[in-house]
């Protein structure tokens, strides 16, 4: 029984070495399976690196690149989204101030007055639309939004209603209040970040992104509603002279405003365009540079599958015989 006991122990130690070997290949292969990498890059390249170092800096500078393309592009399709809401509530505005054609009926205050004040509340809200945490029609401000809160703005407008004496009178102080350094500038518009969003395409080659509400275009659009909530809110909203306004210049100033919507809109497209462009050429870029690393480090899939598969199975009958041994020499000693 000893020399049974004996000859187990050598069997058993004679098991170790290959048990450990058999363990690290399987351990390396499994690396090299999931990264498709050598787990050997010196011997792979004959101990000189340059060339593995430059495919990886191309591609760390192209996943850089990228990145940042990323970002410029969740800033382009925000706005887009933006302006696609806001020239939506254009078009509800153009509804309210059309006449009826049934009975040449004038367009009612009641519903101008609906159309406008929601359209200029929609207007705001898609103006302080956020990205990454960064008001994006305020250069990318983390601290602010672009505007003050509708309900500010529409407490603005409806005292200015409240003052006006007539139709031209509250005409002329809406203007103020959206052009030039009035209050809506003044006091309702955070400044844009100085920097603003600036968006690297590529090596060398970059876009910005630097609409706000102060550019001609968002005050046309703003003042469209802003003019139309405070004439049909105010006391002479409902008089001939209004509706006259209404049918009138109120559908100028709407298809202005429309124009407006459609010009930013426009602006934003094209910034679409060029970030998608470049996400094409820079993931062109990278996947050259990953050929270029796994040609000098690649490792054949099929063939580093077949050999752990090997491996596996060859350890898993390691681990059966030393477990049939070990009984084995358990039974010597019951």
């Amino acid at each position: 029984m000893d020399s049974t006991v004996q000859s187990t122990n050598i069997m058993l130690r004679a098991l170790v070495e290959p048990s450990s070997r058999t363990r690290d290949t399987v351990a390396r292969l499994s690396e090299e399976f999931a990264s498709r990498r050598t787990a050997d890059v010196g011997a792979a390249v004959n101990h000189d690196f340059a060339a593995v170092a430059e495919a990886q800096r191309d591609l760390d500078i192209a996943e850089s690149l990228r990145f940042a393309a990323l970002a410029g592009q969740r800033v382009a399709q925000s706005a887009a989204r933006s302006w696609d809401r806001i020239s939506a509530e254009v078009e509800n505005l153009r509804s309210a101030v059309q006449p009826h054609v049934a009975g040449g009926q004038y367009p009612r205050a009641d519903s101008v007055l609906a159309a406008s004040g929601a359209g200029l509340e929609a207007a705001i809200t898609a103006l302080n639309a956020r990205v990454d945490g960064r008001a994006v029609f305020a250069g990318g401000r983390a601290d602010a939004n672009a505007v003050a809160p509708p309900a500010d703005v529409l407490a603005d407008l409806t005292a200015i209603a409240g003052a006006a004496t007539d139709v031209g009178d509250l005409r002329t102080q809406v203007s103020a209040y959206f052009f030039g350094a009035g209050d809506f500038a003044t006091n309702r518009v955070t400044p844009a970040a100085a920097e603003g969003f600036g968006i690297q395409l590529g090596r060398g080659e970059t876009a910005s992104f630097g609409q706000t509400p102060l550019d001609d275009e968002s005050r046309t659009v703003l003042h469209a509603f802003g003019e139309l909530f405070a004439l049909s809110s105010s006391a002479f909203g409902d008089t001939q002279d209004a509706r006259d306004y209404y049918a009138l210049q109120g559908a100028t100033i709407v298809a202005g405003a429309a124009d407006a919507a459609v010009n930013q809109r426009a602006t934003v497209g094209t910034l679409e365009a060029r970030v998608a462009s470049a996400l094409e050429t820079i993931d062109a870029d990278r996947f050259a540079a990953e050929r270029r690393r796994d040609d000098l480090i690649g490792i054949d899939p099929f063939e580093t599958g077949t050999r752990l598969q090997d491996e596996t199975a060859r350890l898993e009958s390691i681990y059966t015989l030393t477990a049939r041994l070990g009984r084995l020499r358990l039974t010597d000693y019951l």
